[in-house]
């Protein structure tokens, strides 16, 4: 792990990023809606955060330690969110934000609990 990365060139890029992001969204809000405004700035906004994650994704993998076990407890973690959110808005007849909220709170919960009570591993 001794690369070296220029972290300063990714701030300006995400700065860049939010700037040009912020200017087309209040372009819109005032001239058509505010809402759609603020629709624009979150998809701009996401989408050119996707693509820096993937034109500097071996920072990404060096920085936050991607390993497969990693990406298999995400993978599982997103299924067991839809499952849980589809259970508790169909059987219990919760409203859909609420029912991921909650499938939220409870896997976080679930995930804890797993992680605190893991045992070491030397």
């Amino acid at each position: 792990m001794g690369q070296e990365f220029d972290i300063g060139k990714i701030q300006i890029r995400i700065l860049f990023a939010l700037l040009f992001s912020t200017i087309i969204s209040i372009y819109v809000g005032v001239n058509y809606s505010s809402m759609q405004g603020y629709y624009l700035f979150t998809a701009l906004f996401v989408l050119i955060g996707f693509s820096l994650i993937i034109t500097n994704f071996e920072i990404v993998k060096s920085k936050l330690e991607i390993s497969s076990p990693k990406i298999a407890h995400l993978i599982i973690y997103i299924v067991s969110l839809i499952i849980l959110s589809s259970i508790f808005n169909d059987n219990l007849e919760y409203p859909l934000l609420s029912s991921i909220g909650l499938s939220v709170v409870c896997l976080m919960f679930v995930n804890w609990v797993y992680y605190s009570l893991e045992p070491y591993r030397g």
